[in-house]
């Protein structure tokens, strides 16, 4: 292997800062990208979750003639459902303020 007895040309310098900054801000880039996208990854694990939670009830929906996209409406609307009757029975809960000492 050859040593390099001299000082680095100025044009050669030059390309290897050129180089040097540009892969660090590709990395920069993607880390960014990344970190930006980190709730768009979170959420399709949270869709492919829902979507497996349901597909079995989907299914026998539909072995009873009833339409796949009709089947995934009533699971959502029963999921809404659920969620609103445990929200009325909360919040009169919490906003009467027998628990609050004030």
């Amino acid at each position: 292997m050859e040593e390099h007895g001299g000082p680095i040309p100025l044009g050669a310098l030059a390309a290897r800062v050129a180089l040097s900054t540009l892969i660090i801000l590709g990395i920069v880039a993607v880390v960014a990208t990344v970190w930006a996208g980190r709730i768009v990854v979170a959420l399709l694990f949270f869709a492919i979750i829902i979507a497996s939670a349901i597909r079995p009830g989907v299914d026998a929906l539909k072995r009873r003639r009833v339409p796949r996209g009709v089947g995934v409406l009533l699971h959502y609307a029963v999921l809404v459902a659920l969620l609103a009757g445990a929200l009325w029975l909360a919040i009169p809960a919490a906003t009467a303020g027998s628990w609050c000492a004030a």
